[in-house]
């Protein structure tokens, strides 16, 4: 907030009073933000861990609060509910082969944040599950 308003050319004054009726409010309150912030993504977006953790920073939210809440052994959930979506996209493609699967919903998944071996995980898991639902149709 402050970066914004000194952008903005306020002076300095008017920003020490604007912060501090916002914070005698709690308009500015990292843990809230942080809160909904992380709420958000997990239901329409979800990322991992440490591209939460840097969306967070970019905001200005303190690094303690950051690493409180995002917790990193939520990777796997995560990116299961995230590549879930794009997985089913994928196997209905004509001819698609492992190979390209794995190409294909990795990178996507690791755009999102998600480290190596959740993503390996992930794949592996995606692929046996979407492919057993296809043999049953």
């Amino acid at each position: 907030m402050r970066r914004y308003l000194r952008r903005k050319e306020t002076p300095p004054e008017i920003i020490d009073a604007a912060l501090a009726r916002l914070d005698r409010l709690d308009f500015v309150n990292d843990h809230s933000f942080a809160e909904f912030w992380i709420g958000t993504r997990e239901q329409f977006s979800p990322r991992g861990a440490r591209a939460l953790k840097n969306e967070l920073r970019m905001k200005g939210v303190d690094r303690e609060v950051v690493n409180e809440l995002v917790d990193d052994e939520q990777d796997g959930e995560r990116a299961l509910r995230a590549g879930r979506k794009k997985a089913m996209l994928l196997v209905n493609i004509p001819d698609m082969d492992y190979a390209t699967f794995r190409n294909r919903l990795g990178s996507f998944l690791q755009r999102r944040g998600f480290g190596y071996e959740v993503t390996t995980r992930t794949v592996r898991a995606l692929w046996k599950e979407l492919g057993s639902a296809e043999e049953e149709d």
